[in-house]
């Protein structure tokens, strides 16, 4: 007789909120998990919508019809749903999920709301500080995404050490070099949620600094777009040559990536940090932080800078801009830097802790 397959509940708030690092994460690992044949998982997507899509085929997906808010949804109602759908294990992707669960395994992707408070909206920063220390304690596993977050799991008692998994992240295929292009003027690149801790008003004022001093003949494209649960951030005065594109479509990155002259990645604080390695997987010189999770995933592919320097970050971005030797040597390694990191292997590591939970 063939043994049941064991069944995991997934945490589908997601489907419901813009696509950001978090949400990408969600749908990218997902694609990968319903690939795999040999393993005796069966996967259901719970969603507090109507009439939610499949975020990819071979996928079932519940939708709830629910009239609660989705933080609440995911309080009360996930743990009932579990039990109707008789679920073993319920997994919520993106760092939030019902506090008092058993069988419950939380992806948390970064500890900034304890290392920079002020960055995030005062009702966020309680909700976030109040409840991840709960689902440290209640979780029976903790996935997170770097050595630096892990870390910051256990310096800030969210988690003990034994609980928690690092599972790199990946770079989709798609991310190659290209050569059509979505702008038809040089640019260099910065890419991100309009978040402070992604720090372009410092990026602004040194490539402000650096167009009065040295001849750039290029703009500074900033792409991505606002959101709600982060502090607001000034960033004038904009001078011309500074354009911002809002929010591009991933079907677009890989083109934007591949047309820049170079990416610069000033960030204050990153839990795993996307973005260096998709431009580096697409023939992009990388410019990045020497702080947080960066140099621990970037290795040597990368040009660092001080985040906290308007005069580092503008020297960065002219000694990359000019050094051509420096050039070509960050394109050979950024390339085989991006090859290290798959999302098949991060969804198989993803398969060992489930089935490590539902089997002992």
């Amino acid at each position: 007789m063939e043994q049941r397959k064991k069944l995991i509940l997934i945490n589908g708030r997601f489907l419901s909120q813009t696509t950001t690092g978090v949400q990408r994460y969600a749908r990218e690992v997902i694609a990968e998990l319903v690939k795999f044949k040999k393993t005796q998982i069966k996967f259901i997507i719970a969603v507090p919508g109507r009439n939610a899509l499949p975020p990819v085929p071979n996928i079932e997906i519940y939708n709830d019809n629910s009239f609660l808010p989705t933080s609440l949804w995911q309080q009360i109602r996930l743990p009932v749903l579990m039990k109707n759908l008789r679920a073993d294990l319920l997994w919520s992707p993106c760092n939030i999920g019902p506090v008092f669960t058993k069988n419950h395994i939380v992806s948390i992707h970064d500890t900034a709301i304890f290392a920079g408070p002020a960055w995030f909206s005062r009702r966020f920063r309680v909700y976030y500080k109040s409840i991840f220390p709960m689902l440290g304690r209640g979780a029976k596993k903790i996935i997170t995404f770097s050595n630096f977050s892990k870390e910051g799991l256990v310096r800030h008692s969210i988690a003990p050490l034994m609980k928690i998994k690092v599972i790199p992240e990946g770079v989709n295929p798609k991310f190659v070099r290209r050569m059509s292009r979505i702008l038809d003027f040089p640019y260099i690149l910065t890419v991100g949620s309009r978040d402070p801790r992604k720090n372009v008003a410092r990026l602004i004022k040194s490539w402000n600094q650096l167009s009065l001093n040295v001849k750039l003949n290029r703009k500074l494209v900033i792409t991505g777009g606002d959101i709600h649960s982060f502090s607001p951030e000034n960033l004038n005065p904009i001078p011309d040559n500074v354009y911002f594109t809002g929010y591009i479509a991933d079907r677009d990155l890989p083109s934007l990536y591949s047309g820049a002259d170079a990416f610069v990645f000033p960030s204050l604080y990153e839990g795993f940090g996307l973005p260096p390695l998709e431009a580096m997987a697409c023939g992009c010189p990388v410019i990045a932080s020497n702080v947080s999770s960066l140099p621990e995933i970037c290795g040597d592919a990368a040009y660092y800078i001080d985040p906290h320097s308007i005069e580092s970050l503008a020297e960065g971005i002219k000694k990359v801009l000019t050094d051509q030797n420096l050039r070509e040597s960050l394109i050979k390694k950024g390339m085989e830097r991006a090859r290290l990191f798959t999302w098949e292997r991060s969804a198989r590591e993803h398969i060992k802790v489930f089935e490590e939970i539902l089997y002992n």
